[in-house]
């Protein structure tokens, strides 16, 4: 058992340390890292994979053991959109202004002065530049940073998440939603079998461009704060969104037929814009205070079947562990 544990930690300092060697995990492996990386965020406490109760413990077996044949249209940040547009129709996301494979097929003269770089199966504000002023921005430096979000899927390995191993790693470029320094307010909702149940309030996300702890209050869907915390952030509640009533209705549209989806939108001057799709939210980090809250959600969230399939990365991969 000393032995298993030893090479556990050593595949996970390996997996979270930077490029790594292209491979995919094994049901096995993959469950003993989540296991682990969950002691580690935890004080030790052992996750019950068996008989989840707390909504963190189900999003955990979710990563591991649900697969829908659609993970690459709700996951991929670029497909995503094709999926909102089928949905809700036209002008629900922000507009899309070029999508590769490779840095080197960037075309920068087409792009407009301002907008937002980012990694199609990136998670947690990681991968994303935002351009203010492109005349300002370092292209061979920003090319160099993008290449690494091309090498290597992170969130298929290090975050345990069956959805991300169908999404082929694409750098794309969008419309920049307000400035950097004063990003606009994040509203999220907790949609449970095509039911939004609860919602969350986040901004100040970045600082310059920077991720950061963001100012978070969590609603019942009536908009009543709960007295909760979510994670380490700050409860700072906000107004209801102006469009909240056409928030709902897309989010029990886009949440159908999901044992649990978050649904996360920006409310615009004189529509919203549906931000992602978010199948694992808070990952395995997820906590909240009181814990009571989070047996509350776990009480929602009805685990589908587990796969019996491990479908594999779209690219070609070199081992399995």
């Amino acid at each position: 058992m000393k032995k298993e544990n030893s090479l556990i930690g050593w595949l996970y300092r390996l997996t979270t340390s930077g490029p790594i060697p292209k491979m995919v995990l094994s049901n096995y492996t993959r469950e003993k890292l989540l296991q682990y990386h969950y002691g580690l965020s935890h004080n030790g406490r052992q996750i019950n994979l068996k008989n989840p109760k707390t909504f963190t413990e189900k999003i955990a077996w979710y990563k591991l053991f649900y697969d829908n044949k659609n993970f690459e249209s709700y996951l991929c940040k670029i497909k995503f959109k094709d999926f909102v547009k089928e949905k809700l129709g036209e002008g629900h996301t922000a507009k899309l202004y070029g999508a590769w494979m490779s840095v080197e097929d960037i075309d920068w003269d087409k792009l407009p002065n301002s907008f937002v770089l980012k990694s199609n199966c990136s998670s947690f504000g990681r991968n994303i530049i935002f351009v203010e002023d492109k005349n300002s921005l370092d292209i061979e430096k920003t090319k160099k940073e993008m290449m690494r979000w091309l090498d290597y899927r992170v969130e298929g390995v290090n975050g345990y998440s069956r959805g991300y191993y169908y999404v082929t790693p694409q750098i794309y470029a969008e419309e920049l939603i307000g400035e950097i320094k004063e990003q606009p307010i994040d509203y999220k909702f907790f949609c449970f079998d095509g039911v939004p149940t609860y919602a969350y309030s986040a901004f100040e996300h970045f600082d310059n461009g920077v991720a950061q702890s963001s100012k978070i209050a969590i609603y019942d869907i009536d908009w009543n704060v709960l007295p909760v915390i979510y994670k380490k952030s700050q409860c700072v509640p906000v107004e209801k969104p102006k469009h909240y009533d056409e928030m709902i209705e897309a989010a029990k549209i886009l949440s159908k037929d999901l044992p649990f989806v978050r649904v996360d939108f920006y409310d615009l001057k004189n529509t919203f814009y549906v931000g992602e799709l978010t199948f694992y939210s808070g990952g395995l980090d997820c906590c909240f205070t009181p814990e009571s809250f989070n047996y509350e959600m776990g009480k929602h969230f009805v685990l589908p079947k587990k796969s019996k399939t491990h479908r594999i990365f779209n690219t070609k991969l070199q081992r399995t562990i």
